[in-house]
């Protein structure tokens, strides 16, 4: 094999190299900008094929700072725990993180959570969400509904 033959197959597999990268890049971007409701969607998914709970909790701060409220939960679960803004009551996307009262609505997923096991996460957790005026909501699939976005007006009444 001459030194010319290693460098075209070196740049070959640096062409193949980069096509992956490019790729796992565009698939990373497109999970980061996936809104809570499709995240609870493809939760539900995942729960069908491993045949699992899962639990999903919605937390209303009313005129809270919102930035630091999901940074507290984010720190307050499990890593496996999606911990995100959420939409307005329907659960649709939306446009502003903020409500109208200047508070926020974060949502939790929890993976592999029965309502038994989130009732005590939040015991757990409640130092960091148990304040004046916060609203919590929760359901459970396969319990409450097997609808992700029945599951979320569940958790959001």
């Amino acid at each position: 094999m001459s030194s010319g033959d290693s460098l075209n197959e070196l740049k070959a597999r640096v062409e193949r190299l980069q096509t992956m990268l490019r790729v796992t890049r565009q698939t990373l971007l497109a999970q980061a900008a996936m809104g809570f409701a499709d995240k609870a969607r493809y939760e539900k998914q995942r729960s069908e094929r491993y045949n699992h709970f899962f639990t999903l909790v919605s937390f209303e701060f009313p005129g809270e700072e919102m930035d630091s409220r999901l940074e507290e939960l984010r720190h307050s679960f499990r890593n496996t725990d999606v911990v995100d803004l959420m939409a307005g009551r329907d659960g649709g996307v939306q446009s502003s993180s903020r409500r109208s009262d200047g508070g926020c609505r974060v949502g939790v997923i929890m993976p592999e959570t029965n309502g038994k096991g989130a009732a005590a996460a939040l015991e757990r957790t409640s130092g960091v969400w148990k304040t004046e005026g916060v609203k919590l909501g929760l359901a459970v699939y396969p319990d409450d509904s097997i609808d992700p976005d029945e599951l979320m007006r569940l958790a959001t009444s």
